[in-house]
Parts: C-alpha cells; structure tokens; sequence
C-alpha cells in the first residue's frame, strides 16, 4: 500500500525578504531627511530644516493638518515599511488589507478636508478659482486611480498606487518648503534620492509581497514596461506643471 507524503511547506522570507529589506532601507533614508539641511535661507539666512517647518503651538486645524502632510510625506515609507515587517512576521495578508484600507480612506478623509478648508478660507475669487482648478482634479484623480483599483479587488496595484501618490505629494511639499529660499543644500539631493528609493521598493513589494510575506509557493510577477506607460509618466510631470502656470496665467487675465 503506497502512502503519499506530502513535503513540508517552505516558510516565506519574510523578515529577511527584498520586500520588507527595501522598503526598511528607503522609509528610514527618507524619514531622516527631516533632520537634513533643505536649502539656505533666503538672504544668508539660517538653513532651513524641514521638521523646524512643523507647528504644534498654537494648536489650530490648519497648522495640525499642515503638520500631517509634511509628517506624511517623510514618514510614509517608514509607516508602510513597519505595516510589512508586522505582516510579515504575523504571515498575515488580511494584517496588511486592513493597514492599507486604513491608510486610505485617513489619507481620503485628510485630502478633502483640506480641499475644503482651502475653498472655505479662500481670501478672494482669484484664490478660490485657482484652488478649485487644481485642488478638485488632484482630489478626483487620486481617489479614481486608487479607488478603481480597490473596486477591482487588485489589492496590490491600489495599494503602490497610493504610496505613489504620497511620494507626488512629498514631491510638491518639499518644492513648497524651497519657495522664496535660497539655494538648495544637500538634503534636498538626498531626500530626492530617497523618494527615488521609496518609488522602487515600493515597486519590488508590488510584485514580490505575496510571495515574500504569506505564501512562498505564489509565483513573483514580472515587472511589465510598455511604451505607452512610459510615455504617460515621462510627461506626466511636465503637463502638470505646465497646467499649473496656464492656470496662473487663466487668472490673472479673469481678474485682470
């Protein structure tokens, strides 16, 4: 009588994996740049650091959300990086679900509060005009591409499609700490790199997570470029900073 005996299963990487590696690496790298010289002060003036940019006192809801943006996008890596590890080490897939769709619907709920104080405390038609046309497509854009993928049920698209998300606003937030300042210092290059680095891990725990953290039999995706993927993102950047000036100058010819 033949006995079939099954081989034992092999534990994922876990810990260990390129997935919960990378994302460590860079979260950590991009957190400490909060602690990194960003530019010279305007006229020669001290060096600014983005954490002396944060305001706890005195405690008013637009210096608290403020304070979540610029928190946000220099602690986002390292928040996705710890919700991996403790996946990881509980091998828990439904862990991570609930951190993501929590990361989500807080950064939803943050992202129209603050659309709607911008349209509220909106000092006159011009800056009302110009929040609308690019607050409300930046809103609508962010919770179609995250959202579709959710209803989809194509977890892990949505989730890098929100961490991509948070890196396009720590972009912008730190090109807002540089306005009217000097010249950039060597935390700017950094946290660009870091931002470079968090874009990759995030990519790499895209197609290897299932894999590296629940199930070590599940198959690693291959990374899939085509033309026209890279031909969105190429000009993604330049038609969005080229629609902001064309709405500057919409303005200033409205109210001129």
């Amino acid at each position: 009588m033949e006995h079939s005996h099954s081989l034992p299963r092999i534990q994922p990487a876990g810990l260990r994996s390129p997935t919960v590696l990378s994302l460590q690496i860079s979260g950590w790298l991009l957190f400490s740049c909060l602690w990194l010289p960003l530019c010279r002060g305007c006229g020669g003036g001290a060096d600014k650091i983005p954490v002396q940019s944060l305001r706890i006192i005195p405690f008013e809801a637009e210096h608290q959300i403020a304070n979540f943006v610029l928190l946000g996008s220099y602690s986002n890596g390292l928040f996705i990086a710890f919700c991996a590890a403790i996946s990881a080490w509980l091998v828990s897939e439904k862990f991570w679900r609930r951190c993501f769709l929590a990361q989500f619907f807080i950064t939803s709920g943050i992202s129209i509060t603050v659309v709607g104080g911008a349209m509220l405390y909106s000092s006159g038609g011009r800056q009302l005009l110009t929040t609308v046309l690019v607050m409300i497509p930046a809103l609508i854009g962010f919770l179609a591409w995250v959202g579709l993928a959710i209803r989809r049920q194509e977890y892990h698209f949505a989730w890098a499609r929100l961490q991509h998300s948070w890196t396009m606003i720590a972009i912008f937030s730190v090109h807002g700490l540089l306005l009217f300042e000097g010249r950039v210092l060597y935390g700017y290059w950094v946290t660009m790199v870091a931002l470079v680095c968090v874009v990759i891990a995030v990519e790499i725990a895209r197609h290897r997570m299932k894999h590296d953290l629940w199930d070590s039999e599940a198959s690693v995706a291959r990374p899939q470029f085509t033309i026209r993927k890279i031909l969105v993102w190429t000009a993604f950047f330049p038609v969005v900073f080229g629609y902001c000036q064309a709405i500057e100058a919409f303005g200033n010819w409205v109210y001129s």
